[in-house]
C-alpha cells in the first residue's frame, strides 16, 4: 500500500502543467466561429444593401421610363404640330402668291378705270355751265325746266334749249341774306352750249327778273 501511494504521489508530482500549445486548438475554433459569424452577418448586410439598391435602381428606371415616354409623346405631338404648321405655311404661301397676282391685276384695272372715269368726268363737264345770281327757291320742284326757261329769257333765245340736267350745287342751303348757290346746267348739245357762251360773252350784262346774273 505504501508503495502504491508513493507511486501515485510520484506520478502526480511528475506530471507537467498544460502548455499554450494544448490551449491553441480551442482558441482557433472560437476564432473561426467568430469569423464565420462575421462573414454571415456581412453577407446578410450585403444582401440587404443589394436588395435596397436594386429596388432603388428599379424605381429610378421606372421614373426614367415614365419620363422618357412622356417626352416621346410630347415630341410626337410637337412633330405633328410642326408638320401641320409647315403644311399650312405652304398653303398660305401659295394663297398669298395668288392674292399678290390678283392684287396686281386689280391695281392695274383700277388705274385704267380711274383714268377712264377722269376722262368721262372731263367729257361730261365739257357741256356744263354755271348760272350764278338767281335767288334760292325760284326753281320750285323742277330745276331743269326752270333753268331751260331762264336761259331762253336771259339770252333772248328763239327756242328753249334742251338740257340733260339742271340743279343747284351740292353746297349747304344758304340762310336768308346769304349768297345763293349757283345752278349746274348740262346742255344736251355741245353746239348749243357754245352758242350760249358766245351770246353771253357778247352781252355786257345779263339779267333775270331785273337781277344781274353771271355765266361760267
Amino acid at each position: 500500500m505504501a508503495n502504491r501511494t508513493h507511486k501515485s504521489s510520484t506520478s502526480k508530482k511528475g506530471a507537467s502543467p498544460p502548455t499554450e500549445d494544448d490551449a491553441a486548438p480551442l482558441n482557433s475554433s472560437e476564432s473561426v466561429e467568430k469569423i464565420m459569424s462575421a462573414i454571415e452577418l456581412l453577407g446578410t448586410k450585403m444582401d440587404t444593401q443589394t436588395a435596397a439598391l436594386s429596388q432603388e435602381i428599379a424605381s429610378i428606371r421606372q421614373e426614367l421610363h415614365t419620363t422618357v415616354s412622356s417626352l416621346q409623346s410630347a415630341n410626337s405631338q410637337n412633330t405633328k404640330r410642326i408638320d401641320d404648321l409647315e403644311q399650312s405655311a405652304t398653303e398660305w404661301s401659295s394663297t398669298v402668291m395668288t392674292l399678290e397676282t390678283t392684287v396686281k391685276r386689280l391695281q392695274s384695272e383700277v388705274c385704267g378705270l380711274t383714268e377712264k372715269c377722269l376722262d368721262l368726268e372731263s367729257r361730261s363737264r365739257r357741256q356744263n355751265i354755271r348760272l350764278i345770281g338767281i335767288e334760292e327757291g325760284k326753281e320750285e320742284n323742277n330745276p331743269r325746266q326752270f333753268c331751260a326757261a331762264a336761259l331762253k329769257e336771259i339770252l333772248d333765245l328763239e327756242d328753249t334749249p334742251r338740257l340733260d340736267r339742271g340743279h343747284r350745287s351740292l353746297a349747304p342751303k344758304p340762310r336768308d341774306g346769304e349768297r345763293p348757290r349757283p345752278f349746274i346746267i348740262r346742255v344736251h348739245h355741245g353746239d348749243v352750249k357754245d352758242r350760249i357762251l358766245r351770246i353771253s360773252s357778247q352781252k355786257k350784262q345779263l339779267f333775270y327778273k331785273e337781277k344781274r346774273t353771271l355765266w361760267t
